[in-house]
This record gives C-alpha cells, structure tokens and sequence, in this order.
C-alpha cells in the first residue's frame, strides 16, 4: 500500500510501543508467524514516551481490530528479497565512502616531500577500487526496480567479489 508504514507486535491482546503511530497510515502487525495490515485511519492510541524520547502508541483491545490473518511464509520470499536489495544498496553506498575517504587520505598524507596521490602506484590502486566500486554501484542500481531473485543474486555476488578487492587496497 501506498504511504508510511510502522510495525507493530500483538502481546496479550494488545499492540504495545508503536513507533511513529502518529503519522503512519498503516500499521503491520506481528504475532508469531501471523501478519495483519491495519490502516492506521480511525485508530485510537494511548500515547507514551519512550527513554529516549520517542512518541509511542498502544492499542489495549486489539483483538477486536484484527481478521484474518495473512501467513508469514507468504511474505517471506518479498522480505527476503527487500532485505537482500537493502543490503547491497548499503554495501555500495559504504564501498563509495571507503573511495571517498582514501582519496581525501592520500590527497592530505605526504611522504618524500610529495602527496602520496602522485605516485602512480597509488593512482593505480584507487583507480582499481573506483573501478570496482562503480561496477557496484550499478549493480544497485539495476535491482532498485527489480524484485527478481536473479537479479538480486548476481547483484550480491558482484559486490561479494569486490568487496575483497576494495578491502585490500
């Protein structure tokens, strides 16, 4: 569904410390391997606050809110596939900070009176990790609209084979 979505677990016939209740438009929520998807629209939370400060909302009476329930192992293949499309986006995302962090190093670090960016071993090493990283970067690219598990598995396996690469330099 469309809008801002929350989690929430059932525990004793309630949802207890619901997270951005106040401006989700739905609620997914949790028990055991059972999902249910409420729209948040007419929902009446108690509010409270967490230690760090975090607005949190609580339905007492929940059961009365809830039909019937979806399976898990339905929605286990979709999850698995989000997570694995989250995770390559975030390994590229982290190998271009790595990129971006050792060209400022070596711009700054100086050895024999020069900047350790003008020996051209180094040149050669970062342009092997740009390399590398840019291959990556558009492997997550091409799975942003794809839910397909090959394209998902051939965007992992890249970024496994490069992450090797980018670790040694």
């Amino acid at each position: 569904p469309q809008g801002i979505m929350t989690l929430g677990f059932l525990e004793d016939d309630g949802i207890a410390e619901v997270r951005f209740s106040e401006i989700a438009d739905w609620v997914l929520v949790v028990h055991h391997n059972q999902l249910w998807l409420l729209q948040n629209q007419g929902l009446v939370w108690q509010r409270t606050t967490s230690i760090a400060g975090e607005s949190l909302g609580a339905i007492i009476d929940a059961r009365s809110l809830l039909n019937e329930p979806a399976s898990l192992e339905a929605a286990q293949e979709t999850a698995l596939g989000l997570g694995a499309s989250t995770r390559v986006s975030l390994m590229a995302g982290a190998m271009s900070q790595v990129l971006e962090l050792s060209v400022q190093y070596v711009s700054d670090r100086e050895q024999f009176g020069r900047a350790l960016a003008k020996f051209q071993a180094i040149q050669h090493q970062l342009a092997v990790m740009a390399g590398e990283i840019a291959a990556c970067q558009r492997a997550a690219d091409a799975i942003i609209d794809s839910s397909e598990e090959l394209d998902i598995a051939i965007a992992k396996a890249r970024l496994g084979e490069a992450v090797k690469t980018v670790a040694e330099v």
